[in-house]
């Protein structure tokens, strides 16, 4: 069975998305992709995300963050807001990736 891990180093100040079916596999395929040294290997923690979607994906890391985004791997990204289009953090809602204003501005719509 697939599953969502987030795969990071001690710090834990930042995480890659890996699809596996255990924690131990999806440290081996982080290390293999390069995203983190051989001798890191004792110092790397694997973290099943539980909500996340995995179907449809392949088992490897996944590398857009986008998708990820929106798969439920990371809570926010480093990227272009859809509707401003300033680059910041921006959040998955309402099937876009949006910065904290452009969310406000979405949710006051709605209500």
């Amino acid at each position: 069975m697939k599953r969502g891990y987030i795969v990071s180093g001690t710090d834990a100040a930042w995480g890659v998305a890996v699809v596996a079916t255990t924690a131990k596999e999806a440290k081996k395929i982080s290390v293999a992709a390069g995203e983190f040294l051989d001798d890191e290997w004792i110092n790397i923690k694997s973290h099943w995300e539980r909500d996340v979607d995995v179907n449809g994906l392949h088992i490897g890391v996944l590398r857009d963050l986008r998708k990820g985004l929106f798969r439920g791997f990371y809570n926010y990204i480093e990227s272009k807001c859809d509707n401003c289009g300033v680059e910041s953090q921006v959040e998955a809602y309402n099937n876009k990736a949006l910065c904290f204003d452009c969310m406000e501005k979405e949710y006051e719509n709605v209500r």
